[in-house]
């Protein structure tokens, strides 16, 4: 062939990037998986900073995949062209994130936004020991503020925390604090804990806080009616909801461990006040229960998949979900 016959490129021949279809610009993630249920973000992220400069990095405990955000095209062709990456012993796949099973963006009339006053006062603390206690979060955190709440999440594999300030300021100054924060000789991570997920408009609205008490610790045979018995004699009941949840214990050792809780919301908020004052140390089929004012925000029930309700309501401690769910045991009732 002569030279002149020699075809020249034109731009549409030219190979291009794979594309972000709504952005136009090139994908610069990478979807790892088949890792360690306990490989950290912090050891993602140092595994794949061989192929380039990382920019953020997706991965919680324990789940087993991540994603990795890199600063360059060329990082994620040289991941990709590696096709697997060693982390943490095990060697992990990589493929390109798959766009096409990106959420669909919500659009604004379908959700219901936060109340105007809400002002967010907790932090979330990460990786911590399963051995801690609320004690030793409340005396490292009190530095800073008054501590109003302290709640531990104990998991497989991991183990963190929600603190609780009086004052958004209060939160912000432990939040400044961060790098230098260690419990029982370990550096603490800590940050802003993110605000309620708002809910869909449609569906009736939860319980009032205001007006509801959060019981725990009573027998698992204990029916509606008994609890019903024991708290109305503070005031009109409006609603109930009971859990009692059962599941293998394997981070203490194994054995079916039973946990219940219940929620009551009376009519009136000053029924509140009465039953918290006259159940200091209450007691109910032999058992001696937990009582105290409800302080999650209420935000909207809906009607989920299969018509089971969703929605923060049901999940009272949207966190405590336990790993065997095959002998729960749920009652609501309206």
């Amino acid at each position: 062939m002569a030279e002149d016959d020699v075809p020249m490129a034109t731009p549409a021949e030219e190979p291009l990037l794979p594309q972000d279809a709504a952005s136009q610009e090139p994908i610069l993630t990478i979807y790892v998986a088949k890792m360690a249920r306990t490989t950290t973000a912090e050891t993602l992220r140092e595994a794949c900073g061989k192929f380039g400069e990382v920019t953020g990095v997706t991965k919680r405990v324990p789940r087993t995949f991540g994603y990795v955000d890199f600063a360059e095209r060329s990082c994620v062709d040289a991941a990709l062209a590696a096709g697997t990456v060693e982390v943490d012993g095990e060697i992990a796949t990589i493929a390109e994130k798959d766009l096409t099973k990106a959420r669909p963006p919500v659009a604004p009339g379908d959700v219901l936004p936060l109340p105007e006053d809400y002002v967010n006062t907790s932090v979330i603390v990460r990786d911590i020991d399963s051995d801690v206690k609320r004690e030793d979060i409340s005396d490292l955190f009190s530095k800073y503020g008054t501590v109003t709440k302290v709640e531990i999440r104990r998991r497989p594999y991991v183990c963190y925390a929600f603190v609780k300030f009086d004052t958004a300021e209060e939160m912000q100054g432990a939040l400044a604090a961060a790098d230098s924060l260690q419990l029982d000789g370990k550096p603490v991570k800590i940050e802003e804990r993110r605000p309620p997920r708002p809910s869909a408009a449609q569906g009736r609205e939860g319980p009032v806080v205001e007006h509801s008490i959060y019981i725990r610790d009573f027998p698992a045979d204990t029916t509606d009616d008994e609890l019903r018995d024991a708290f109305r004699p503070y005031g009109p009941i409006k609603s109930l909801i009971k859990r009692v949840k059962s599941y293998d214990d394997e981070q203490n050792g194994g054995g079916m461990v039973t946990r219940t809780w219940a929620f009551v919301e009376y009519e009136a908020a000053d029924s509140v006040e009465k039953a918290m004052a006259a159940n200091e140390h209450p007691e109910l089929n032999g058992a001696t229960l937990t009582v105290e004012k409800r302080s999650s925000q209420p935000v909207a029930l809906v009607r989920g998949r299969g018509g089971r309700r969703g929605g923060r309501y049901q999940r009272r401690r949207a966190n405590e979900r336990l790993p065997d769910k095959e002998n729960e045991v749920e009652n609501v009732i309206d």
